[in-house]
Order: structure tokens, then C-alpha cells, then sequence
């Protein structure tokens, strides 16, 4: 989600890098996995354009949370 210009901020709502962790699990959450990357170019007046590709995963990668064991 991009909330441009907002009160003078670009806000962005973004996926998460990490799988579900023991406390996502114990409250019954499951992450989004994804990231952003942002092509921002700037002008005489501050943010002139914004480019945001999404990049979304359906799997977690093994092994992204220390804390976490691998279940099948």
C-alpha cells in the first residue's frame, strides 16, 4: 500500500523478509513474505517520482529464523 504525500510523508505498507516465528505461531499469524525495492527520484521540491516493483514469495527460505525449528 503507498500513501503518497501524505501530511508531506510517502508511507508504504510492505511485506516482511522472515517467516512465521514462535510468537506469529502462538497468536496464529502468518506473515506476508516480500520486499520492496524503491526507485525514488528527487526534484527542486523533494520526491518528484516513485517506482515501487513488488516482489512477492510463497514459500519461506529455510532456516531465515534461528529461534524458529523447521516443521513439515
Amino acid at each position: 500500500m503507498h500513501l503518497p504525500g501524505y501530511q508531506s510523508v510517502e508511507a508504504f505498507a510492505v511485506p516482511c523478509f522472515q517467516r512465521q516465528t514462535r510468537f506469529l505461531k502462538t497468536v496464529g499469524l502468518q506473515p506476508v513474505l516480500g520486499g520492496i525495492v524503491l526507485e525514488i527520484e528527487f526534484g527542486q521540491k523533494g520526491v518528484w517520482n516513485i517506482t515501487p516493483p513488488w516482489r512477492l514469495y510463497r514459500e519461506p527460505v529455510a532456516g531465515d529464523h534461528p529461534g524458529l525449528k523447521e516443521t513439515q
